[in-house]
């Protein structure tokens, strides 16, 4: 399509179509804006060029609209392609604000929630994640208005990540990532994956494994088609899918899964960072922690990456290193609920280790709750063991009891059986 736009265009220009020089222009701009489905993203200065000359062509509000929304939302193109904005955030919401005002008045609900979309990203990269969670739920108001079915995926997929990051609640998450995959059956493979993905995610959260293989089936089936795409989503199936795997014991299938992520610098950021927790899981601190530490280079607000960095610095007992990441990951937490108890649990094993043990079980403790408010059970049951090391020994056997019987609930097989070796070692 992108393509076609490039043919169109010298065309339009040729008839000195103004009208058609606009429409065409602010069609491939939008497409450049959504920057994942591409394989190689275009040029954003060639874009921003475009994006003028077309705005120069036209005085029409319905034209104008789609280009100064495309001139807002195309910040994380040339943040993804270049590493810097070339445009001040100021001067992107003020279009955004244009776009926004021009779709109310002309009854565009889709371009309205597209706008919206690109000031979730302001709202984001400004830490004010309030206002991330409200831009996402005033697009599922719109969703009757709207007759694209891949506009209507799109927003229940967003709208379910904002729900689990930054509410937590994990239920209205699976609840809209299902809305959108019926959606999505019937459109793309890259659309259908968004939807796969997201089930999978919020499956591993909240404990719900036994309902991931089905979905990470359908998802590797259509990722093979679709894998050189730049959207994250696509590789983070098969990432999050080896994290149950090694759980459960099944380290050739983790492998399997993990060698469908590509490793690519700047390329499925959600993948990469996933794939370090598993390096991590599987024992293989030192590569986890070089991963990481590159898709972090490349976007520092993701979680998943922050847990792999974490995981494998407390694993080589690297807590100068640790002691350094600690502030920066937390500098996300309203970004997404899990980093909070997952910096408290790291920084709780930093405590323990300085021989802190008072300090380091505050920090578990309030880890622990968190999980279990939140309703993470593996990872609740994962601190359970921390916090079972600094307890007297009732409780001690209380906290692994817990912890064996989440453990096989979910079959994570090598989990439980080290957990029953304490417990027979305690009533030994």
């Amino acid at each position: 399509m992108w393509a076609a736009f490039g043919e169109a265009l010298p065309l339009a220009r040729s008839l000195g179509d103004r009208t058609a020089i606009a429409r065409v222009a602010g069609h491939a701009a939008v497409m450049a804006a959504m920057f994942g489905p591409f394989r190689s993203p275009p040029d954003p200065a060639a874009v921003h060029a475009l994006i003028e000359e077309g705005l120069a062509a036209t005085d029409d509000p319905a034209l104008r609209a789609r280009l100064v929304y495309a001139r807002s939302a195309t910040s994380t193109l040339w943040l993804r392609t270049r590493g810097t904005d070339s445009i001040p955030a100021e001067a992107r919401v003020r279009d955004a604000e244009e776009a926004s005002r021009l779709a109310r008045e002309l009854g565009d609900a889709e371009l309205e929630s597209l706008v919206e979309e690109s000031l979730m990203e302001f709202h984001d990269a400004g830490g004010d994640h309030a206002a991330v969670l409200e831009s996402s739920r005033r697009q599922i108001g719109l969703l009757d208005r709207i007759e694209s079915p891949s506009r209507r995926a799109m927003i229940l997929f967003t709208t379910a990540h904002s729900e689990m990051d930054i509410a937590g609640d994990y239920e209205t998450g699976m609840t809209l990532a299902r809305r959108s995959y019926e959606i999505a059956k019937g459109l793309s493979a890259h659309e259908l994956m968004h939807a796969t993905g997201t089930m999978i995610l919020a499956a591993y959260l909240s404990g719900r494994w036994e309902l991931i293989p089905l979905w990470l089936s359908e998802h590797v089936e259509a990722l093979a088609g679709e894998s050189e795409r730049a959207c994250g989503m696509l590789s983070l199936g098969p990432a999050v899918g080896a994290l149950v795997g090694i759980a459960r014991g099944d380290i050739e299938e983790a492998r399997r899964l993990l060698a469908l992520v590509p490793t690519t610098s700047g390329s499925a950021i959600g993948g990469r960072g996933t794939m370090a927790q598993a390096l991590a899981a599987l024992g293989e601190p030192e590569e986890a922690r070089t991963l990481a530490q590159r898709v972090l280079d490349d976007e520092n607000r993701l979680t998943y990456a922050w847990v792999g960095l974490l995981e494998a610095l407390a694993a080589l007992g690297d807590w100068s290193a640790l002691d350094d990441a600690l502030p920066r990951a937390r500098a996300f937490a309203g970004a997404d609920v899990l980093i909070t108890p997952l910096t408290d649990r790291a920084e709780g094993r930093r405590r323990i280790a300085a021989d802190d043990l008072p300090g380091g079980e505050q920090l578990t403790r309030s880890a622990l709750e968190a999980f279990e408010r939140l309703g993470v059970p593996f990872e609740a049951a994962r601190t359970r063991e921390v916090l079972a090391g600094l307890a007297d020994a009732p409780e001690r056997q209380e906290l692994l009891r817990s912890a064996l019987e989440t453990y096989d609930s979910l079959g994570a097989t090598p989990h439980a059986e080290r957990v029953r070796a304490a417990l027979e070692e305690l009533a030994g």
